[in-house]
């Protein structure tokens, strides 16, 4: 049985939100990156570079399981670290995830 191979776009966003939600779309693509590399995907990525990190980038992963993969990404994420931009604080980051 053969499958036909998926090519699935995701924007990864922080939106207008502070330094620590950039944070958080960078460990996003660190992830997603991970998780596509496990599963065999390619994956490729363009991101908008700001202080702290990423605003946004635009993430295509290519293979068979793209849409699953990319499935569990879509919807907002709620990431919980420490903020570097002020480690004073144990901020919440969130960002927003979609696709296209």
């Amino acid at each position: 049985m053969t499958y036909a191979k998926e090519k699935i776009s995701l924007l990864v966003s922080s939106g207008n939100g502070p330094a620590e939600c950039r944070q958080a779309v960078g460990h996003v693509l660190s992830q997603i990156a991970r998780e596509a590399g496990e599963t065999g995907l390619d994956f490729d990525e363009s991101r908008r570079e700001a202080d702290h990190g990423p605003n946004s980038a635009v993430v295509v992963l290519s293979g068979v399981g793209a849409g699953a993969l990319a499935a569990r990404w879509i919807g907002p994420v709620l990431w919980r670290a420490r903020a570097r931009s002020d480690p004073s604080t144990s901020a919440r980051t969130g960002l927003s995830r979609s696709s296209s």
